[in-house]
């Protein structure tokens, strides 16, 4: 850390220094620093990564631990539901590292209509080319246990989700300002879900990070996760799982040109979509605890993230703030991340008295 002074330096014709003092008193009580985006947490193990991008189609890249295996691709499941996933293994094979799952379905809600044709909850169905799988909207961390139970097989394991309506918050705000109902869903739910499995040296933990979303139609409700990261790690190596995590959610980028070549996206909706994917893609980053210790993870909700507000300032005008303790990040009004900040001015300075005609 270290110290950190404010100087400020004005000048004006002794002549018209009463008439000026207003005027430099307000531009001095405007002065705010400004941070940058925090930096990702070190490992402690002096790794080094790469960028990796998708080898099929290039519809994505990612920084990646060099030496590690990695893989990933696009699985064009219907003409409008394309899977995102990647891997990422440690060469000892005692860490891996996900983002998103081809496996996991889109889903429908069960209505009367559903029931009526014989649909129960766990049938696919068919709209077109693309195949729903019948099951009640999931928030999260509900997802996440379901997700637990029937993709990872984790059932004898101590499973603890935890909700984040702090990070709901903030996702639901940035679709709400920025129009993206139709792409990100009328309603939002964030969730994590640690767990730890198996006894001696067969044992392992784990961490899962989901944003889920729903899509209400005329005739039914659609949903699906928006969001999916995980690890999974020896006990021993948790932290440094989560460090890797989080360095490869902060560089994930859709490529614009790939997204553009999908059907029904013309160039200035594709260029958007992935400004807003990037932009919530680092703000679910942030929401993980610098420390990454596996401990620690469950306790982000109340420790890491205390309330949102607003910012009454005329650069930063209808931004959104997200408290990280024991700074605080936001998004400015143009859905730029800024990062974190300090306060703005030390509470004992009257600049309009230091600028008084009596002031030497």
């Amino acid at each position: 850390a270290g110290s950190a002074y404010y100087l400020y330096t004005t000048g004006v014709a002794a002549a018209n220094a009463a008439a000026a003092a207003p005027a430099f008193a307000a531009v001095a009580e405007s002065f705010t620093l400004k941070g940058s985006v925090p930096p990702i947490a070190p490992t402690g193990l002096n790794l080094d990564f790469t960028e990796w991008e998708e080898p099929i189609e290039s519809a994505f890249t990612v920084d990646v631990p060099a030496e590690w295996v990695i893989d990933g691709g696009v699985l064009h499941a219907s003409d409008i539901d394309q899977r995102r996933w990647l891997t990422a293994n440690s060469p000892d094979e005692s860490i891996i590292v996900t983002i998103g799952d081809s496996r996991v379905p889109s889903f429908v809600e069960p209505n009367a209509a559903l029931t009526a044709q014989g649909y129960a909850e766990g049938d696919s169905l068919f709209v077109g080319d693309t195949e729903l799988t019948v099951w009640p909207y999931r928030p999260g961390e509900e997802f996440l246990l379901d997700y637990a139970e029937y993709f990872l097989d984790l059932t004898n394991c101590d499973l603890t989700p935890v909700a984040l309506p702090q990070l709901t918050q903030l996702i639901r705000a940035y679709v709400t300002r920025n129009g993206l109902a139709v792409e990100l869903g009328d309603q939002q739910d964030a969730g994590v879900l640690t767990y730890r499995c198996g006894s001696g040296d067969e044992q392992y933990e784990g961490f899962l990070l989901a944003a889920t979303a729903s899509f209400p139609l005329e005739d039914a409700t659609l949903w699906q996760p928006i969001a999916l990261y995980g690890y999974e790690a020896a006990p021993g190596d948790a932290a440094m799982a989560a460090a890797v995590l989080k360095e490869m959610m902060g560089s994930y980028v859709v490529d614009t040109q790939w997204l553009r070549a999908q059907f029904g996206y013309g160039a200035e909706e594709a260029d958007d979509l992935v400004a807003h994917a990037n932009a919530l893609a680092l703000l679910m980053t942030d929401a993980l605890p610098q420390d990454a210790a596996m401990g620690d993870t469950t306790a982000i909700d109340a420790t890491k993230m205390e309330e949102f507000a607003t910012i009454d300032d005329p650069d930063l005008a209808n931004a959104i703030t997200v408290y990280l303790d024991p700074t605080f990040g936001w998004l400015d009004s143009d859905n730029h991340l800024l990062g974190t900040a300090t306060p703005a001015q030390p509470e004992e300075l009257d600049f309009r008295a230091l600028f008084s005609s009596d002031a030497e």
